[in-house]
């Protein structure tokens, strides 16, 4: 099972949210498409509640979390455009929660 430190959680998104995320879109736009390269912080896209693990549930996995809303009202903006969106895994937690980035 993952447990993720806030620690963990910086890298990852360094690297998920930076160079992964602009290979990706940087490759969609060589092939002749049109790409924005985002993550799930950005404007709430992927707001998301902390998880447990273990039998009992009690197991603290750190910043891991379950998706719980999707903001889709700026995908569909960017789609409805003509530009893929790219979205890093990296969420926040549900608005107005104490949870950190998962």
């Amino acid at each position: 099972m993952r447990v993720s430190t806030p620690e963990v959680v910086e890298v990852a998104s360094m690297v998920l949210c930076g160079d992964v995320n602009k290979r990706i879109s940087g490759g969609i736009v060589l092939a002749g498409g049109r790409a924005l390269g985002l993550n799930g912080r950005d404007d709430g896209l992927l707001q998301c509640t902390k998880l447990y693990g273990g039998d009992d549930g009690s197991l603290d996995l750190g910043n891991v979390g379950q998706v719980q809303v999707v903001n889709t009202e700026l995908i569909h903006q960017l789609l409805d455009v003509g530009i893929t969106p790219v979205i890093a895994p990296i969420g926040m937690g549900v608005k107005g929660a104490e949870d950190a980035a998962v």
